[in-house]
């Protein structure tokens, strides 16, 4: 049931993701451990979805004591457009260290952290667009966590900075944005994200839809919605008896 209605909202989601020529920023999906107890080790492994782009990564947090935990990501992306020579990669690597508050089965977290990365976009007719970007963060949850079923929603913060953006385009609407983008290299960022899991203690599929919306510049070419899903694992450092 469960993977039924994961792909159903998958499909109704999808579409309604902004399309551009160019991507200059994708989120492809955050990291929302919620720890309950020291020792944990959570793992997930899936892929993710938007309308430009769409690749595959891995998540991991590990709870060092009660109340403190660390977590890491590291996502691959790319689309090859088949009714065009068009092509679109990236990648986003993130670190940070976090305090959660568990209350029973309630959870809240809060992580700040750093992500970095890069988008690049070409074509047969040597048209090549390059930009990388770190992006300091801070990222609260509210959960909710039972043995079979979990849920959080999130409400990032980020603020993205471009340290390196290379462009060869002619088209003049195109090379006003990769202009405008030289100008005004950082950019405040809200990302949202509804994330639900459903399995057992130890295995548990999950789905998650995420948001990111540049907060100043609407315009701003980046990947609106994107769609998570994969497996989540976890590992006990110390054995529950």
């Amino acid at each position: 049931m469960f993977f039924k209605a994961s792909i159903l909202l998958f499909i109704l989601i999808v579409p309604v993701c902004r399309l551009s020529a160019q991507t200059y920023y994708a989120l492809p999906a955050v990291n929302v451990p919620l720890h309950l107890e020291k020792s944990e080790i959570r793992l997930f492994a899936g892929f993710t979805y938007g309308s430009e782009v769409g690749g595959s990564g891995l998540q991991v947090s590990t709870s060092i004591t009660s109340n403190i935990a660390l977590m890491g990501n590291s996502f691959m992306l790319s689309r090859n457009h088949f009714d065009s020579p068009k092509r679109t990669k990236g990648n986003m690597h993130s670190i940070g260290i976090g305090l959660f508050a568990p209350n029973k089965h309630f959870i809240f977290e809060i992580y700040p952290g750093i992500s970095w990365g890069e988008m690049s976009f070409s074509s047969s007719a040597d048209y090549r667009l390059e930009v990388q970007y770190y992006k300091p963060f801070i990222q609260p949850s509210i959960g909710f966590r039972t043995k079979h079923f979990e849920t959080a929603f999130s409400t990032g913060i980020c603020i993205i900075k471009y340290h390196h953006i290379e462009s060869n385009f002619t088209n003049e609407y195109v090379s006003e944005e990769i202009q405008y983008l030289r100008e005004h290299r950082k950019r405040t960022v809200f990302e949202p994200a509804f994330t639900i899991r459903y399995g057992s203690r130890r295995f548990k599929a999950q789905l998650q839809v995420a948001g990111s919306e540049n907060i100043i510049y609407h315009r701003f070419r980046q990947e609106g919605v994107m769609v998570s899903l994969g497996i989540c694992v976890q590992f006990d450092l110390i054995a529950n008896i």
